[in-house]
């Protein structure tokens, strides 16, 4: 019960570590309904965009408490919502580091003790992960585009 609470918690901060499991799942889930949706009912395509439209929300929540340990307003995740290239800048923000010290959102997410050595400054993405990502979505918008020719 305690997973789903947390799926659906605006409130309080969330680290990478605990973002991309809840994340993962998130994901998977969309998939498989998506996945299944298209074999149960292969007539209604338009009603699959709505709903995986509808689904794309449920990262809201996770999104909220992400920027919350980046001390930025929860508003952003709706934001990132909307926008067509929302994962990329999702996965982007879920990459960098939280504040240490305790913000108005609440206190570091971390254990006490537990350390991350793979902390990037404030402000910081890393250029392989952006740049990747930029490929892999131009890539599958332009097999996309081929798909679609007659």
């Amino acid at each position: 019960m305690k997973l789903l609470s947390n799926f659906f918690r605006i409130d309080g901060r969330i680290s990478r570590l605990g973002f991309f499991p809840y994340y993962a799942i998130m994901i998977i889930v969309v998939f498989a309904l998506s996945w299944l949706i298209v074999a149960l009912f292969p007539n209604l395509k338009q009603f699959h965009a709505y709903i995986l439209t509808g689904l794309t929300f449920l990262q809201v929540p996770l999104l909220m408490r992400r920027f919350h340990d980046l001390n930025q307003s929860g508003i952003w995740a709706i934001v990132f919502c909307i926008l067509p290239l929302g994962i990329i800048n999702t996965l982007c923000w879920a990459f960098l580091a939280g504040q240490e010290e305790r913000n108005k959102y609440g206190t570091n997410p971390y254990r006490p003790g537990m350390t991350d050595e793979t902390t990037l400054k404030k402000g910081q993405v890393p250029l392989a992960v952006g740049l990747t990502l930029n490929a892999v979505v131009i890539a599958l918008l332009a097999v996309w585009f081929i798909m679609l020719k007659p």
